[in-house]
Protein backbone atom coordinates (compact mmCIF):
# COMPACT_ATOMS: atom_id res chain seq x y z
CA UNK A 1 0.00 0.00 0.00
CA UNK A 2 1.61 3.40 -0.98
CA UNK A 3 0.52 7.19 0.41
CA UNK A 4 0.49 9.55 -2.17
CA UNK A 5 0.06 13.68 -1.05
CA UNK A 6 -3.19 15.47 -2.89
CA UNK A 7 -1.90 19.14 -3.27
CA UNK A 8 -5.05 21.28 -3.78
CA UNK A 9 -4.93 24.90 -4.17
CA UNK A 10 -7.78 27.80 -4.26
CA UNK A 11 -7.85 30.45 -5.79
CA UNK A 12 -10.42 32.38 -3.15
CA UNK A 13 -10.95 35.36 -5.04
CA UNK A 14 -12.23 33.61 -7.98
CA UNK A 15 -15.18 32.05 -5.38
CA UNK A 16 -18.37 33.43 -4.90
CA UNK A 17 -18.29 35.69 -1.25
CA UNK A 18 -19.33 33.41 1.64
CA UNK A 19 -18.70 29.63 2.14
CA UNK A 20 -17.70 27.42 -1.01
CA UNK A 21 -17.66 23.38 -0.92
CA UNK A 22 -16.40 20.75 -3.28
CA UNK A 23 -15.84 17.16 -3.65
CA UNK A 24 -12.45 15.33 -5.15
CA UNK A 25 -13.13 11.62 -6.09
CA UNK A 26 -9.94 9.60 -6.18
CA UNK A 27 -10.22 6.48 -7.85
CA UNK A 28 -7.87 3.33 -7.51
CA UNK A 29 -5.66 1.82 -10.93
CA UNK A 30 -6.13 -1.20 -8.89
CA UNK A 31 -10.12 -1.14 -8.67
CA UNK A 32 -9.93 -1.12 -5.05
CA UNK A 33 -12.33 1.51 -4.77
CA UNK A 34 -12.44 5.10 -4.74
CA UNK A 35 -11.96 8.12 -1.58
CA UNK A 36 -13.68 10.92 -1.57
CA UNK A 37 -11.73 14.23 -0.36
CA UNK A 38 -14.07 17.31 0.90
CA UNK A 39 -12.26 20.98 -0.10
CA UNK A 40 -13.75 23.56 1.83
CA UNK A 41 -13.00 27.09 1.15
CA UNK A 42 -14.75 30.50 2.42
CA UNK A 43 -14.34 33.75 0.53
CA UNK A 44 -14.63 36.22 4.13
CA UNK A 45 -17.74 38.03 4.31
CA UNK A 46 -18.17 41.49 2.40
CA UNK A 47 -18.98 44.77 4.53
CA UNK A 48 -21.88 46.88 2.51
CA UNK A 49 -20.98 50.15 1.65
CA UNK A 50 -22.89 53.22 1.80
CA UNK A 51 -22.47 57.11 0.37
CA UNK A 52 -24.19 59.65 1.49
CA UNK A 53 -25.30 62.22 -1.43
CA UNK A 54 -25.55 66.00 -1.12
CA UNK A 55 -29.00 67.20 -0.42
CA UNK A 56 -31.41 69.02 -2.91
CA UNK A 57 -34.74 70.54 -3.35
CA UNK A 58 -34.05 72.53 0.11
CA UNK A 59 -36.70 75.37 1.44
CA UNK A 60 -36.92 76.74 4.62
CA UNK A 61 -38.78 74.12 6.24
CA UNK A 62 -37.93 71.28 3.56
CA UNK A 63 -35.14 69.23 2.09
CA UNK A 64 -34.31 66.27 -0.11
CA UNK A 65 -32.00 63.59 1.22
CA UNK A 66 -29.78 61.15 -0.51
CA UNK A 67 -27.90 58.37 -0.56
CA UNK A 68 -26.07 55.53 -2.86
CA UNK A 69 -25.45 51.83 -2.50
CA UNK A 70 -21.77 51.35 -3.39
CA UNK A 71 -22.19 47.47 -2.11
CA UNK A 72 -24.82 45.57 -1.40
CA UNK A 73 -22.41 42.97 0.60
CA UNK A 74 -22.60 39.60 2.29
CA UNK A 75 -24.75 38.85 3.87
CA UNK A 76 -26.92 41.71 2.10
CA UNK A 77 -28.07 44.71 3.98
CA UNK A 78 -31.60 44.41 5.25
CA UNK A 79 -32.84 47.94 5.80
CA UNK A 80 -31.60 51.77 4.66
CA UNK A 81 -32.27 54.92 5.28
CA UNK A 82 -30.97 58.41 6.87
CA UNK A 83 -30.31 59.49 10.31
CA UNK A 84 -30.00 63.64 10.40
CA UNK A 85 -29.34 65.78 13.09
CA UNK A 86 -28.66 69.31 14.43
CA UNK A 87 -25.60 67.92 15.80
CA UNK A 88 -22.16 67.22 13.49
CA UNK A 89 -21.95 63.27 13.59
CA UNK A 90 -25.92 62.04 13.93
CA UNK A 91 -26.76 58.38 15.07
CA UNK A 92 -29.60 56.55 15.29
CA UNK A 93 -29.32 57.34 18.57
CA UNK A 94 -29.17 60.81 18.54
CA UNK A 95 -30.58 62.11 15.21
CA UNK A 96 -33.73 64.15 14.74
CA UNK A 97 -35.43 61.58 13.30
CA UNK A 98 -34.20 58.03 11.23
CA UNK A 99 -36.01 58.32 8.51
CA UNK A 100 -36.02 54.15 6.55
CA UNK A 101 -36.38 53.63 2.47
CA UNK A 102 -37.58 50.75 1.21
CA UNK A 103 -35.12 48.37 -0.08
CA UNK A 104 -35.25 47.08 -4.00
CA UNK A 105 -32.91 47.11 -6.95
CA UNK A 106 -32.17 50.28 -7.23
CA UNK A 107 -29.04 51.48 -5.26
CA UNK A 108 -29.88 55.03 -5.21
CA UNK A 109 -32.42 55.45 -3.08
CA UNK A 110 -33.98 59.11 -1.59
CA UNK A 111 -36.28 60.88 1.42
CA UNK A 112 -38.12 64.32 1.68
CA UNK A 113 -37.88 65.55 5.12
CA UNK A 114 -40.98 68.12 6.26
CA UNK A 115 -41.01 70.69 9.61
CA UNK A 116 -37.94 71.53 9.56
CA UNK A 117 -36.79 75.17 11.40
CA UNK A 118 -35.66 77.74 9.05
CA UNK A 119 -32.03 79.06 9.19
CA UNK A 120 -30.86 76.25 10.99
CA UNK A 121 -27.61 73.74 10.01
CA UNK A 122 -28.39 69.69 9.68
CA UNK A 123 -26.02 67.37 9.26
CA UNK A 124 -27.02 63.99 7.48
CA UNK A 125 -26.05 60.14 7.14
CA UNK A 126 -27.32 57.52 4.98
CA UNK A 127 -26.84 54.22 6.94
CA UNK A 128 -27.57 50.79 6.16
CA UNK A 129 -28.12 47.54 8.14
CA UNK A 130 -26.18 44.53 7.62
CA UNK A 131 -26.34 41.23 10.28
CA UNK A 132 -27.71 43.85 12.39
CA UNK A 133 -25.57 45.82 11.95
CA UNK A 134 -25.51 49.68 11.25
CA UNK A 135 -22.89 51.04 8.68
CA UNK A 136 -23.22 54.48 7.94
CA UNK A 137 -22.01 56.96 4.79
CA UNK A 138 -20.18 60.02 5.25
CA UNK A 139 -21.46 63.07 6.96
CA UNK A 140 -23.09 66.03 4.97
CA UNK A 141 -24.40 68.75 5.91
CA UNK A 142 -27.25 71.96 4.58
CA UNK A 143 -29.09 74.76 5.69
CA UNK A 144 -32.80 75.60 5.69
CA UNK A 145 -33.17 78.97 4.05
CA UNK A 146 -35.67 81.88 4.23
CA UNK A 147 -36.49 85.15 2.79
CA UNK A 148 -39.16 87.47 4.48
CA UNK A 149 -41.98 88.46 2.47
CA UNK A 150 -42.70 91.52 1.01
CA UNK A 151 -46.38 93.60 0.77
CA UNK A 152 -47.24 97.28 0.09
CA UNK A 153 -50.33 99.36 0.80
CA UNK A 154 -51.75 101.23 -1.76
CA UNK A 155 -54.19 104.54 -1.65
CA UNK A 156 -57.89 103.59 -1.16
CA UNK A 157 -60.07 104.10 -3.54
CA UNK A 158 -63.91 104.83 -4.23
CA UNK A 159 -64.43 106.33 -0.90
CA UNK A 160 -67.52 107.57 0.25
CA UNK A 161 -68.98 108.90 3.58
CA UNK A 162 -69.23 105.18 4.54
CA UNK A 163 -67.46 102.87 2.83
CA UNK A 164 -64.04 102.72 1.18
CA UNK A 165 -61.73 100.16 -0.68
CA UNK A 166 -58.34 99.64 0.64
CA UNK A 167 -55.45 97.70 -2.01
CA UNK A 168 -52.68 96.22 -1.34
CA UNK A 169 -49.93 93.78 -3.32
CA UNK A 170 -47.68 90.67 -2.17
CA UNK A 171 -44.54 91.31 -4.37
CA UNK A 172 -42.81 88.44 -2.71
CA UNK A 173 -44.91 85.31 -0.82
CA UNK A 174 -41.48 84.74 1.29
CA UNK A 175 -39.63 81.33 2.44
CA UNK A 176 -41.61 79.84 4.15
CA UNK A 177 -44.68 81.36 2.14
CA UNK A 178 -46.68 83.25 4.19
CA UNK A 179 -49.77 81.98 5.48
CA UNK A 180 -52.85 84.64 5.87
CA UNK A 181 -52.88 87.45 3.79
CA UNK A 182 -55.12 90.68 4.77
CA UNK A 183 -55.53 94.40 6.50
CA UNK A 184 -56.05 96.22 9.59
CA UNK A 185 -57.11 99.69 9.88
CA UNK A 186 -58.21 102.37 12.41
CA UNK A 187 -59.49 105.98 12.60
CA UNK A 188 -57.53 106.09 16.08
CA UNK A 189 -54.58 104.40 15.68
CA UNK A 190 -52.44 105.92 12.98
CA UNK A 191 -50.15 103.06 12.91
CA UNK A 192 -52.87 100.04 13.07
CA UNK A 193 -51.98 96.59 13.33
CA UNK A 194 -53.83 93.70 13.74
CA UNK A 195 -54.82 94.48 17.27
CA UNK A 196 -57.19 97.00 15.98
CA UNK A 197 -59.71 96.19 13.08
CA UNK A 198 -58.05 93.46 11.20
CA UNK A 199 -60.04 91.59 7.73
CA UNK A 200 -58.18 88.13 6.67
CA UNK A 201 -58.75 88.63 2.62
CA UNK A 202 -58.52 85.15 0.85
CA UNK A 203 -55.47 84.19 -1.50
CA UNK A 204 -51.88 83.26 -1.70
CA UNK A 205 -49.03 83.74 -3.59
CA UNK A 206 -47.70 87.30 -4.96
CA UNK A 207 -50.66 90.00 -6.84
CA UNK A 208 -52.96 92.23 -6.04
CA UNK A 209 -55.41 92.23 -3.45
CA UNK A 210 -58.08 95.13 -1.62
CA UNK A 211 -61.25 95.18 0.53
CA UNK A 212 -64.12 97.27 0.54
CA UNK A 213 -64.93 98.38 4.04
CA UNK A 214 -68.44 99.74 4.76
CA UNK A 215 -70.02 101.05 8.01
CA UNK A 216 -67.42 103.29 8.57
CA UNK A 217 -67.89 106.58 10.34
CA UNK A 218 -67.61 110.20 8.89
CA UNK A 219 -66.74 112.41 8.64
CA UNK A 220 -63.07 110.79 10.12
CA UNK A 221 -60.16 110.52 8.86
CA UNK A 222 -58.69 106.67 8.77
CA UNK A 223 -55.35 104.74 8.62
CA UNK A 224 -54.68 101.39 6.74
CA UNK A 225 -51.81 98.80 6.39
CA UNK A 226 -52.19 95.66 4.28
CA UNK A 227 -50.45 92.53 6.35
CA UNK A 228 -48.87 89.18 5.82
CA UNK A 229 -48.17 86.08 8.28
CA UNK A 230 -45.20 84.16 7.74
CA UNK A 231 -43.76 82.15 9.60
CA UNK A 232 -46.27 82.87 12.81
CA UNK A 233 -44.44 86.65 12.50
CA UNK A 234 -46.51 89.46 10.88
CA UNK A 235 -44.75 91.58 7.99
CA UNK A 236 -46.56 95.10 7.54
CA UNK A 237 -46.68 97.13 4.21
CA UNK A 238 -47.17 100.94 4.82
CA UNK A 239 -49.28 103.06 6.18
CA UNK A 240 -52.23 105.17 3.73
CA UNK A 241 -54.78 107.35 4.82
CA UNK A 242 -58.16 108.38 3.71
CA UNK A 243 -60.70 110.74 4.77
CA UNK A 244 -64.67 109.93 4.91
CA UNK A 245 -66.90 112.75 3.91
CA UNK A 246 -70.15 113.85 3.71
CA UNK A 247 -71.06 115.24 0.78
CA UNK A 248 -74.49 117.00 0.20
CA UNK A 249 -76.68 115.50 -2.86
CA UNK A 250 -77.29 118.10 -5.64
CA UNK A 251 -81.56 118.45 -7.13
CA UNK A 252 -82.80 120.64 -10.26
CA UNK A 253 -86.33 121.52 -10.80
CA UNK A 254 -87.72 121.12 -14.08
CA UNK A 255 -90.40 123.45 -15.71
CA UNK A 256 -93.87 122.20 -14.68
CA UNK A 257 -95.28 120.65 -18.02
CA UNK A 258 -98.81 119.80 -19.10
CA UNK A 259 -100.93 121.76 -16.74
CA UNK A 260 -104.84 121.99 -17.06
CA UNK A 261 -107.24 123.73 -15.01
CA UNK A 262 -106.43 120.21 -12.03
CA UNK A 263 -103.73 118.50 -12.82
CA UNK A 264 -100.39 119.13 -13.89
CA UNK A 265 -96.66 117.16 -14.00
CA UNK A 266 -93.51 117.99 -11.86
CA UNK A 267 -90.22 117.31 -13.11
CA UNK A 268 -87.29 117.06 -11.47
CA UNK A 269 -83.44 115.35 -11.35
CA UNK A 270 -80.70 114.25 -8.99
CA UNK A 271 -77.68 115.34 -10.50
CA UNK A 272 -75.61 113.56 -7.61
CA UNK A 273 -76.73 111.30 -4.89
CA UNK A 274 -74.67 112.43 -2.24
CA UNK A 275 -72.30 110.76 0.67
CA UNK A 276 -74.09 109.17 2.14
CA UNK A 277 -76.83 108.25 -0.51
CA UNK A 278 -80.06 109.96 -0.31
CA UNK A 279 -82.43 107.53 0.64
CA UNK A 280 -85.96 109.94 -0.75
CA UNK A 281 -86.52 112.37 -3.46
CA UNK A 282 -89.87 114.18 -4.66
CA UNK A 283 -91.64 117.27 -4.53
CA UNK A 284 -93.10 120.18 -2.55
CA UNK A 285 -95.44 122.80 -3.59
CA UNK A 286 -97.86 125.46 -2.29
CA UNK A 287 -100.27 127.99 -3.50
CA UNK A 288 -99.07 130.40 -0.61
CA UNK A 289 -95.54 129.89 0.28
CA UNK A 290 -92.98 130.81 -2.77
CA UNK A 291 -90.07 128.77 -1.55
CA UNK A 292 -92.21 125.48 -0.09
CA UNK A 293 -90.68 122.94 1.75
CA UNK A 294 -91.54 119.28 3.00
CA UNK A 295 -94.41 121.18 5.67
CA UNK A 296 -96.18 122.22 2.48
CA UNK A 297 -97.99 119.57 0.38
CA UNK A 298 -95.68 117.32 -0.77
CA UNK A 299 -95.12 113.83 -2.87
CA UNK A 300 -92.57 111.12 -1.65
CA UNK A 301 -90.48 108.83 -4.22
CA UNK A 302 -88.25 105.93 -2.57
CA UNK A 303 -86.91 105.06 -5.64
CA UNK A 304 -83.49 106.83 -5.76
CA UNK A 305 -80.77 107.21 -8.42
CA UNK A 306 -79.58 110.26 -10.83
CA UNK A 307 -82.00 110.21 -13.75
CA UNK A 308 -84.79 112.72 -13.99
CA UNK A 309 -87.99 111.54 -12.12
CA UNK A 310 -91.83 113.31 -12.53
CA UNK A 311 -95.06 113.25 -11.49
CA UNK A 312 -98.65 113.85 -12.32
CA UNK A 313 -100.47 115.71 -9.72
CA UNK A 314 -103.86 115.91 -9.56
CA UNK A 315 -106.72 118.09 -7.68
CA UNK A 316 -104.97 121.37 -8.21
CA UNK A 317 -106.99 124.50 -7.68
CA UNK A 318 -108.26 126.17 -10.70
CA UNK A 319 -106.95 129.03 -11.88
CA UNK A 320 -104.27 129.10 -8.66
CA UNK A 321 -100.68 130.12 -8.74
CA UNK A 322 -98.30 127.35 -7.52
CA UNK A 323 -94.75 127.37 -5.87
CA UNK A 324 -93.08 123.68 -6.50
CA UNK A 325 -89.29 122.62 -5.38
CA UNK A 326 -87.77 119.03 -6.12
CA UNK A 327 -85.95 118.10 -2.77
CA UNK A 328 -83.62 115.21 -1.80
CA UNK A 329 -83.16 113.46 1.63
CA UNK A 330 -79.95 112.31 3.22
CA UNK A 331 -79.97 111.46 6.52
CA UNK A 332 -82.14 113.83 8.01
CA UNK A 333 -81.54 116.45 6.11
CA UNK A 334 -83.46 118.15 3.25
CA UNK A 335 -82.20 119.33 -0.04
CA UNK A 336 -84.37 121.61 -2.20
CA UNK A 337 -83.66 122.96 -6.39
CA UNK A 338 -84.93 125.97 -7.53
CA UNK A 339 -88.60 126.95 -7.05
CA UNK A 340 -90.62 126.91 -10.44
CA UNK A 341 -93.92 128.92 -10.24
CA UNK A 342 -96.86 127.71 -12.80
CA UNK A 343 -100.80 128.67 -12.57
CA UNK A 344 -103.32 125.82 -13.26
CA UNK A 345 -105.90 126.91 -16.53
CA UNK A 346 -108.84 128.93 -15.04
CA UNK A 347 -112.27 128.63 -17.60
CA UNK A 348 -113.94 131.10 -18.66
CA UNK A 349 -117.46 131.02 -16.43
CA UNK A 350 -120.77 131.85 -18.62
CA UNK A 351 -124.46 131.70 -17.08
CA UNK A 352 -127.63 131.96 -18.72
CA UNK A 353 -130.14 133.55 -17.97
CA UNK A 354 -134.50 133.42 -18.91
CA UNK A 355 -135.53 134.03 -22.22
CA UNK A 356 -137.78 137.05 -22.34
CA UNK A 357 -140.49 138.72 -24.89
CA UNK A 358 -141.60 135.01 -26.23
CA UNK A 359 -143.84 136.52 -29.57
CA UNK A 360 -145.56 134.07 -31.81
CA UNK A 361 -145.63 135.35 -35.39
CA UNK A 362 -148.33 134.03 -37.57
CA UNK A 363 -148.15 134.36 -41.52
CA UNK A 364 -150.58 133.30 -43.74
CA UNK A 365 -149.87 129.47 -43.84
CA UNK A 366 -146.72 129.14 -41.23
CA UNK A 367 -146.78 130.16 -37.42
CA UNK A 368 -143.25 131.25 -36.12
CA UNK A 369 -141.99 131.98 -32.81
CA UNK A 370 -139.15 134.87 -31.83
CA UNK A 371 -138.01 135.33 -28.25
CA UNK A 372 -134.65 137.51 -26.31
CA UNK A 373 -132.23 135.43 -25.00
CA UNK A 374 -130.08 136.55 -22.21
CA UNK A 375 -126.07 135.73 -20.55
CA UNK A 376 -123.69 136.69 -18.30
CA UNK A 377 -119.91 136.26 -18.55
CA UNK A 378 -118.50 136.38 -15.41
CA UNK A 379 -114.59 135.54 -15.97
CA UNK A 380 -112.50 135.27 -19.12
CA UNK A 381 -110.63 132.29 -17.46
CA UNK A 382 -106.87 132.18 -18.23
CA UNK A 383 -107.10 133.22 -21.86
CA UNK A 384 -109.78 136.07 -23.49
CA UNK A 385 -112.86 134.29 -25.09
CA UNK A 386 -112.41 134.84 -29.35
CA UNK A 387 -116.51 134.53 -29.04
CA UNK A 388 -119.62 134.27 -27.44
CA UNK A 389 -123.27 134.03 -28.02
CA UNK A 390 -126.08 131.39 -27.93
CA UNK A 391 -127.05 128.21 -29.39
CA UNK A 392 -130.62 127.03 -29.25
CA UNK A 393 -131.87 123.34 -30.04
CA UNK A 394 -134.51 120.91 -29.63
CA UNK A 395 -131.89 118.80 -27.78
CA UNK A 396 -129.97 119.97 -24.99
CA UNK A 397 -126.39 119.17 -25.46
CA UNK A 398 -126.21 121.13 -28.50
CA UNK A 399 -122.95 122.60 -30.28
CA UNK A 400 -123.21 125.65 -32.16
CA UNK A 401 -123.35 125.19 -36.41
CA UNK A 402 -124.39 128.05 -37.27
CA UNK A 403 -127.88 126.97 -38.33
CA UNK A 404 -129.10 127.21 -34.29
CA UNK A 405 -126.84 129.65 -32.90
CA UNK A 406 -126.38 133.40 -32.38
CA UNK A 407 -122.87 135.13 -32.32
CA UNK A 408 -122.87 138.22 -30.12
CA UNK A 409 -120.52 140.85 -30.47
CA UNK A 410 -118.22 142.01 -27.70
CA UNK A 411 -115.12 140.47 -25.49
CA UNK A 412 -115.49 141.23 -22.27
CA UNK A 413 -117.16 140.23 -18.90
CA UNK A 414 -120.67 141.26 -18.13
CA UNK A 415 -124.44 140.82 -19.83
CA UNK A 416 -125.04 140.12 -23.50
CA UNK A 417 -128.69 139.23 -24.92
CA UNK A 418 -129.80 138.93 -28.62
CA UNK A 419 -133.26 138.12 -29.79
CA UNK A 420 -133.56 135.12 -32.19
CA UNK A 421 -136.92 134.36 -34.98
CA UNK A 422 -137.79 131.26 -36.84
CA UNK A 423 -138.36 129.33 -34.13
CA UNK A 424 -140.81 126.33 -34.92
CA UNK A 425 -144.44 125.65 -33.28
CA UNK A 426 -145.18 123.11 -31.26
CA UNK A 427 -141.33 122.89 -30.29
CA UNK A 428 -138.98 122.54 -26.63
CA UNK A 429 -136.29 124.51 -27.09
CA UNK A 430 -132.99 124.44 -25.08
CA UNK A 431 -130.94 127.33 -24.66
CA UNK A 432 -127.52 127.73 -23.65
CA UNK A 433 -125.10 130.76 -23.43
CA UNK A 434 -121.67 130.20 -24.67
CA UNK A 435 -117.84 131.47 -24.97
CA UNK A 436 -115.63 130.31 -27.29
CA UNK A 437 -111.91 130.04 -26.16
CA UNK A 438 -109.15 128.37 -28.83
CA UNK A 439 -111.37 125.77 -30.55
CA UNK A 440 -113.19 124.85 -27.49
CA UNK A 441 -116.93 125.87 -26.45
CA UNK A 442 -117.91 126.36 -22.72
CA UNK A 443 -121.75 126.80 -21.63
CA UNK A 444 -123.91 127.75 -19.26
CA UNK A 445 -126.67 125.81 -18.05
CA UNK A 446 -129.51 124.83 -20.55
CA UNK A 447 -132.76 127.01 -20.50
CA UNK A 448 -135.82 125.62 -21.79
CA UNK A 449 -138.34 127.22 -23.89
CA UNK A 450 -141.97 125.57 -25.02
CA UNK A 451 -143.09 127.11 -28.13
CA UNK A 452 -146.29 125.28 -27.37
CA UNK A 453 -149.69 127.86 -28.69
CA UNK A 454 -151.39 129.16 -25.71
Amino acid sequence: QKTETIVVNVIRDKLPIGFNEAMIVVRSFSGDGNAEIKVTAVNGNSTAVVNTLETSEITANSARLNGKILNTGVPEYTERGFVYSLNPLPTVKDNIQKLSVAVNDNVDFSCRIENLATMKVYYVRAYIVQDGNIIYGNVLSFTTSSRPAKVTTSGATDVTAKTATINGAVTDAGVPAYTERGFCYSNRNTVPDISDSKTVVAGNGTGDFSLQLTSLDYPSTYYARAYVIQGGGVIYGNVVSFRTEKRAPSVRTSAVTDVTTTTATFNGIVTDLGMPRITRRGFCYSTVSTNPTINDDHWDDYSVNTSAYYRKMSRLTKGATYSVRAYAYQEGEYYYGDTVSFSTIAEPEVVTGNPENLTKEEGFLTVSWSVTLHGTVLSEGSTPYSERGFVYDTTSYATPNGSNSVVVAGHVTGSFSATVTGLQDFKYYYIRAYVKVGNKYYYGDAKRLSTFRL
